[in-house]
């Protein structure tokens, strides 16, 4: 691909498809990221256009890791970076899919071995937080069911609410203070025949 280039202190200031100004060089780059990333680029010796050396470009699977102020983590997978930042190398897609998807949730970073650790008591809370959220989920639908109950015992539709069905609504107002990391369905409160 035919670019001219227009330099000043050998770092590219601008590029374009056409000579604007006696200033811009005629450079040939084969590079697709180029376009994208040139202020990355400098003038090197050779007369090529050539990747700054305080820069790095990431191969697949190859992620940064920034610890931010909080103490949380942020994940990117910039096409190039700057080369004193943390990186790390993912042997599988499963391996980085998975960190990606959870970096905040329960990895640390290890700044001595370079890699990225699962905080066990961040674990824990996570998991505790999805099984609180699933939980929540389930009951609304049961929740909707009893509404509907409810209203029509009111007006004489249907039975009138028992002793048992009242236990079991405030039972499931009051059980996500009881789940834990290990909580499943099987733990849950048993619905009502009614509201099923």
């Amino acid at each position: 691909m035919k670019i001219f280039v227009y330099f000043q202190d050998n770092y590219i200031q601008k590029i374009s498809p056409i000579k604007e100004d006696p200033m811009f060089d005629e450079y040939e780059v084969s590079d697709p990221d180029f376009l994208g990333n040139y202020r990355f680029y400098t003038l090197g010796s050779s007369g090529k256009l050539e990747l700054n050396p305080i820069y790095k470009k990431l191969e697949p699977l190859e992620y940064l890791i920034y610890e931010m102020e909080d103490g949380t983590l942020t994940l990117l997978k910039p096409y190039i970076e700057a080369a004193d930042a943390n990186f790390i190398k993912f042997d599988t897609d499963e391996e980085a899919n998975e960190v990606m998807s959870h970096l905040n949730h329960y990895y640390i970073f290890n700044k001595t071995t370079g890699t990225l650790e699962i905080d066990a008591d961040k674990l824990d809370t996570y998991q505790e937080n999805f099984h609180v959220v699933e939980f929540k989920k389930y009951r609304a639908e049961y929740f909707g069911k009893w509404d509907i109950v409810k209203t029509n015992s009111l007006i004489g539709l249907a039975d009138p609410i028992t002793e048992e069905e009242k236990q079991w609504y405030l039972e499931m107002l009051s059980f996500p203070e009881n789940i834990t990391k290990d909580s499943t369905p099987e733990t849950w409160p048993v619905i009502p025949d009614r509201f099923k």
